[in-house]
């Protein structure tokens, strides 16, 4: 099996090494009058989460929605800029863009029974990492959820666009459902990220559903299933690259039609002595909305992905994401509940071992120009026709598009996601351009039409 490792557009989401080992020691015992005795010394814990440089980090507080007493909302878009394994003194929320992640630093994490925590997104819809440098313990819900769609399809195009649901952080938007009731208005769209359901041509009346997005799994088929493509695999059981789910296509009736669900988000919760899961953690895709006027379906968003490491781990609560990844990294089962639960969307390793973010050896493709207009590092873009493009293509109609391999074999497979704001879509390209460069850094090109005009680009290269 191929395994896809997808990238954002135009920006590398190079991963950075840090990894950590103990050992545990046998103490032997010789008391007076009795037999040899072993004590075996209290387990150590992991050095993952560094310690404060000035004092310790802050406890984490519940501090409740105004509206909303059981429910706390974090708002990403507060953290300051920074290097994610490097937290000044007294800064405990940093966005570190060369990652695309927002690390959160805690002293202790406990979410206590009956609360939830969810996140406002980052202006650059990255994944979070929560770091505790002592245990985290998880009694209520840990919400990552992509919105489930509008049920009502009606609203101006601009309407729409305000009112679309959020996917969680690092996940991707669903496409847009058509905003006329006359077959005519704006057209709707195909899903985003790397699995996003492909709206691939519009319907008549009848029932139809959009193509549903992919991630562990394939995504949803399209009804009927000339009018989409489900979304594709990617990613990794090892979760290597920390990346959310993708979003569902426009339901494909040429009527008023239904929105895609959201992709579910991604989290990374690392803690040095111990994590323990009695209430949930929910990395789910939202469900595509629904017309009761002429009985079509949005498709569903893909769920996300969870990666936990630490020293013990113990799981009797719920892990949701049934379409993503789920990894947990420990040195001891804690036990609770039978244990870690293994299934087949679970995988499990050994704490010592943990790599938390690969590094700059780390293989990965970008996009760096697209009709030699530069992209910007730290890509931040809506998709919609109000919101400003990071680049623009010089006149209209076809563009060459550069992309950029860095310790990526240069005969390695490339695709091109190519997504339009508004109507059909082909989904992947093949770059299949002789590539200029070695296996260390190569550049290849690939022509590009853009005479629908707002699109957006992902690229990815799938590694034998």
């Amino acid at each position: 099996m191929h395994i896809t490792r997808p990238t954002r557009s135009a920006l590398d989401t190079r991963l950075r090494a840090l990894a950590a080992g103990c050992a545990i020691g046998l103490t032997l015992l010789m008391l007076p009058g009795l037999s040899l005795v072993s004590v075996a010394p209290p387990a150590p814990s992991l050095t993952l989460v560094p310690p404060s440089q000035g004092g310790n980090y802050p406890d984490f507080m519940f501090v409740p929605d105004a509206l909303n007493s059981t429910t706390m909302t974090l708002d990403l878009g507060l953290a300051q800029p920074g290097v994610w394994n490097a937290p000044a003194a007294g800064l405990s929320m940093i966005y570190d863009a060369s990652e695309w992640v927002v690390a959160i630093y805690y002293e202790s994490f406990i979410l206590p029974i009956g609360k939830t925590l969810k996140f406002t997104n980052h202006p650059s819809r990255c994944p979070v990492a929560i770091f505790v440098h002592g245990s985290a313990t998880v009694a209520g819900t840990l919400n990552l959820r992509g919105l489930d769609s509008d049920m009502d399809p009606g609203g101006t195009s601009q309407e729409r666009f305000a009112h679309r649901a959020s996917p969680g952080p690092g996940g991707f938007h669903g496409g847009l459902g058509r905003s006329s009731t006359s077959g005519g208005g704006q057209q709707q769209g195909s899903g985003f990220g790397p699995g996003g359901g492909t709206l691939t041509s519009i319907q008549g009346l009848g029932y139809t559903n959009g193509a549903g997005g992919g991630h562990r799994l394939s995504g949803g088929p399209a009804v009927p299933s000339p009018a989409g493509i489900p979304g594709a695999r990617y990613g990794s059981p090892r979760v290597e690259q920390l990346v959310g789910g993708s979003g569902g296509a426009g339901d494909p009736s040429g009527f008023q039609s239904a929105d895609g669900g959201a992709g579910g988000g991604a989290i990374l919760l690392v803690a040095n002595m111990s994590i323990t899961i009695t209430g949930t953690i929910d990395c789910r895709g939202g469900a595509g909305g629904y017309s009761f006027i002429y009985y079509g379906e949005g498709g569903a968003g893909s769920s996300g992905s969870m990666r936990l490491i630490s020293e013990s781990i113990a799981v009797s609560g719920s892990l949701f994401a049934p379409n993503g990844w789920i990894r947990l990294e420990f040195n001891q089962n804690g036990g609770l509940g039978g244990g870690v639960p293994v299934f087949a969307s679970i995988d499990v390793g050994q704490a010592d071992n943990a790599v938390l973010f690969a590094g700059t050896a780390a293989p990965s493709v970008r996009i760096v120009s697209i009709g030699g207009s530069t992209l910007p590092s730290d890509p931040r873009a809506g998709m919609s026709n109000f919101e400003l493009p990071d680049a623009h293509a010089a006149g209209s109609g076809a563009a060459v598009v550069i992309i950029e391999g860095t310790n990526v074999p240069i005969t390695a497979q490339v695709f091109l996601r190519v997504t339009r704001a508004r109507g059909v879509s082909t989904g992947e390209v093949s770059v299949s351009g002789a590539p200029t460069g070695n296996d260390q850094s190569w550049t290849r090109s690939v022509v590009i039409d853009f005479t629908q005009g707002y699109t957006a680009l992902q690229v990815r290269a799938v590694l034998e």
